[in-house]
């Protein structure tokens, strides 16, 4: 991989929240991954497995009851962590945008989408607002003084570009707000920017939430379970969005999302979450084509399939993440779970090229026929 190419490099990641009854729970755990221009990463697991919180960690977006405990995440070769708050709003929202979860719980209910456009103009773009303006005020004046020495005819169609440049000023960020939200489908644009929230579908209202996200024209889009409550005509429509605005716009993309849909139809790379923890990591055709950790497994096994009738369920609950013990987190709910599993806590190996895995299962298979090399391996991660 081109280092030159990476956007975000997050290493070692760990990320704790205080809970009532002064219990720490860590939804994000020793986790490291990048991300390049044009690229599109998934994350994809359980409901609670980390994936949100890992977002939210990396916009620096934590409740008064979380925090950073160790790693570094980097953007542009910047590190993130610990950065003063004025530095980091210039990044946060401007360089790296992020989709919420729910569209609908994201919008003031009192104000049009125009007046929240413009808010978001206003708060990432004013000095670039500014200097626009400015511009078309000096041609303006241009404009005035060549007026004067020009014939009667020459000084209508003067005052006709004048007046256009005036309203150009006056309307600029409204404007602009029309080009997005025609810029991601959405028809009658100029009706839609004066309606409030409620008038608009969930589909509408994401669309919204995306043209909103693209004002800063950002490097890397973070997308939380971006097709959350649409149907399936619509959820397709925006994973179609999302891949052309990226073509366009040569965007990272991270995705975050339950639905291995999703994953399949948009992704590069994919990291599978369990127990706040990457399990397994590899190109999209390695994870659906040659899963090497029991749980991508058996999340393959519960995604519904045109051939198939029954669906697959995982037995058991994940685990409470202020309860975690020595061993794999999955092996209470794992049918293969061996010895080591219950005594060892895992660590991740190369199956091959990109392809990571930290399940025990199949490093004893990958090794099956030298036994020296796998109890090297082992005693380099602590394991005697």
């Amino acid at each position: 991989m081109n280092k030159n190419n990476i956007l975000l490099e997050v290493k070692n990641l760990t990320a704790s929240f205080e809970i009532p009854d002064k219990k720490t729970i860590i939804p994000v755990n020793n986790i490291s991954f990048t991300i390049s221009k044009n690229e599109t990463v998934g994350f994809v697991g359980e409901s609670g497995s980390g994936k949100s919180s890992l977002a939210y960690c990396i916009t620096q977006l934590l409740a008064k009851n979380a925090k950073i405990i160790g790693g570094s995440i980097k953007f542009d070769n910047q590190e993130l962590i610990n950065l003063k708050l004025s530095e980091l709003q210039k990044i946060r929202g401007a360089k790296i945008a992020i989709i919420p979860q729910n569209p609908m719980s994201s919008f003031d209910p009192i104000y049009t989408i125009e007046k929240q456009m413009n808010e978001m103009f206003m708060n990432h773009l004013k000095t670039k607002i500014d200097s626009k303006k400015s511009e078309l005020f000096q041609k303006i004046k241009e404009l005035e003084k060549t007026k004067e020495i020009k014939s009667l005819d020459e000084q209508k169609k003067i005052s006709l570009e004048i007046l256009a440049l005036k309203k150009e000023a006056k309307n600029y960020t409204y404007n602009q707000s029309i080009q997005l939200l025609k810029l991601v489908g959405i028809n009658d644009a100029e009706k839609r920017i004066k309606q409030y929230p409620s008038e608009l579908s969930g589909g509408m209202l994401q669309r919204v939430m995306i043209a909103m996200n693209l004002i800063c024209e950002p490097s890397l889009l973070i997308a939380d379970e971006p097709t959350t409550a649409l149907d399936v005509t619509v959820q397709m429509q925006i994973i179609t969005l999302l891949k052309t605005l990226q073509s366009k716009m040569h965007m990272g993309i991270m995705i975050i999302t339950h639905d291995l849909g999703i994953i399949a139809n948009m992704c590069d790379t994919v990291h599978v979450m369990y127990a706040g923890s990457i399990v397994e990591s590899g190109s999209t055709e390695d994870i659906f084509q040659n899963p090497k950790h029991e749980y991508t497994k058996k999340l393959m096994l519960s995604t519904p399939k045109f051939d198939t009738e029954k669906l697959e369920s995982i037995s058991g609950y994940p685990p409470a993440l202020s309860q975690l013990n020595i061993g794999c987190a999955f092996a209470e709910r794992c049918e293969k779970c061996m010895e080591i599993c219950l005594k060892q806590t895992p660590f991740i190996f190369q199956i091959e090229n990109n392809h990571y895995s930290t399940c025990f299962k199949y490093l004893y298979e990958k090794y099956k026929n030298n036994h020296d090399e796998l109890k090297k391996i082992l005693n380099l991660n602590g394991i005697k």
